[in-house]
């Protein structure tokens, strides 16, 4: 059963069991004081309200609320000061930042993956020095053999767990977990708490382990250059690869990455690098999917280059940036465009942590060196995220792991590559991927966009 309809067949029920809290009231009141009064707060997974929404608003500051229970986002409007609208978490964008972002028990009932995914999104939303108030359930506390572990992102799964009646699943992940993956997402602990609820209701007799986070934001672009910390000046050796990774983009949904490939130019010349079945028909275009270090190329050749995952060993990013800055016709204004994993790709995921030797550097690293270098060469540069993700329509659960272990085994291609164990071991992972995220892989990316500064006329 999914959350939606869980949670609208649950309605008040929930707020009997689990509102009358003492210890969360205690932290939910400590964190909202940290804030200014009057401060911009959403309450991610409302609820009925309260006690979150409730505690926030008697504390002074405006609160807006998503869930994605209609029955929720009902009975909060009828008994809570706020705004509250139905919304999927990972489909809300609000309208500007915002001071505080609140989410108690919420991130149970999405995957590892978009666990991830939220926490940067929550860095993006957050003006700087704003905080996160994070209320989970930790691994730690789970009685063993009651849970899957999931070797791609080290937690734990509960798949069909007994909740009020009903069943539905949740991710743990362990309290050292927690910290790491806030620290990666741009904030520092300010506040923690951890301790065993009893709702003493008829309905719910577990003892539950509650773990209670505040973070504040200290860090920008965590959504686009994270994780942090950044690795050091030691970089543990990737896996070889010889020339440039190529996707397919046959499999791959994304919007946002349409809208930008519209965005080139009707008229001019141009390279694309790592996109085999991107303008295949149009002369204009030349592709190349070989070492980047001395491309076959004049200088100027060309009026706008899209590279797709051509940044791969950090050392030679000032050669690659320069290579592409040599073919570019900078007096046309050529725009560069990279595109690299975003810190919460899914499928850089399942191929680094399948594989002994990294196959993927830290996509951030890499933006960040690609920035500076087109920077220093006189270049106006932006970073834009965008959404994207693997689509796998079969019906049949074997056959859907059998082909995106193929995609993602070619995506992950490298010199040497044991690829028969890789997609062995792929599908396995795959398959308990599949209960949570039906028919998809995410593929979350981010888009640098160069173009030469302009010079005003003598």
């Amino acid at each position: 059963m999914d959350a939606e309809t869980l949670f609208d067949n649950i309605g008040r029920r929930y707020e009997d069991v689990f509102a009358n809290n003492p210890n969360l009231r205690a932290f939910i009141h400590r964190s909202a004081a940290r804030l200014p009064h009057g401060s911009c707060v959403l309450d991610v997974g409302c609820g009925t309200g309260k006690p979150v929404a409730e505690a926030l608003a008697t504390a002074g500051h405006r609160v807006h609320g998503i869930d994605v229970s209609q029955e929720m986002v009902r009975i909060a409007q009828s008994q809570v000061p706020g705004t509250f609208e139905k919304v999927d978490m990972r489909l809300y964008q609000p309208a500007g930042h915002l001071d505080g972002v609140f989410a108690i028990l919420s991130l149970f009932f999405v995957t590892p993956g978009d666990t991830h995914s939220m926490l940067f999104r929550f860095s993006e939303w957050l003006r700087h020095g704003g905080i996160v108030v994070i209320g989970v359930g930790p691994s730690d506390s789970l009685p063993s053999g009651s849970y899957v572990h999931d070797p791609t992102w080290d937690c734990a799964r509960q798949l069909w767990q007994p909740f009020l009646g009903y069943h539905g699943h949740g991710t743990y992940f362990s309290k050292d977990s927690w910290h790491r993956l806030l620290r990666g997402a741009g904030f520092i602990i300010e506040d923690e708490e951890c301790f065993l609820f009893n709702p003493n209701n008829d309905e719910y007799h577990n003892k539950d382990t509650y773990f209670l986070v505040c973070g504040r934001k200290v860090e920008e672009n965590a959504a686009t250059l994270g994780p942090f910390p950044e690795p050091s000046a030691f970089i543990p050796p990737l896996v070889p690869l010889s020339g440039c990774r190529v996707m397919d983009l046959n499999r791959l949904v994304s919007p946002d990455l349409h809208r930008v490939l519209n965005t080139f130019p009707s008229h001019g010349s141009g390279l694309v690098i790592g996109l085999n079945n991107l303008g295949q028909h149009d002369s204009r275009i030349q592709h190349w999917n070989g070492p980047l270090d001395d491309l076959p190329f004049k200088s100027g050749q060309f009026d706008w280059i899209l590279a797709a995952w051509s940044l791969n060993q950090p050392q030679q990013v000032s050669t690659t940036v320069t290579e592409l800055v040599r073919v570019a016709n900078q007096s046309s204004h050529a725009a560069i465009l990279l595109t690299q994993g975003a810190p919460d790709n899914e499928a850089i995921q399942f191929l680094n942590s399948t594989s002994t030797v990294p196959m993927f550097a830290h996509q951030g690293s890499l933006l960040r060196a690609a920035r500076d270098e087109l920077t220093k060469q006189g270049f106006e540069v932006s970073l834009q995220r965008i959404h994207a993700h693997f689509e796998f329509p079969e019906e049949d659960v074997s056959e859907r792991c059998n082909h995106a272990s193929e995609i993602l085994a070619q995506f992950g291609q490298a010199d040497g590559l044991d690829r028969a164990g890789m997609q062995e071991e792929l599908a396995s992972r795959l398959h308990l991927h599949f209960q949570t995220s039906a028919h998809s892989v995410g593929h979350e990316m981010v888009i640098l966009r160069a173009i030469p500064q302009r010079i005003a006329p003598d």
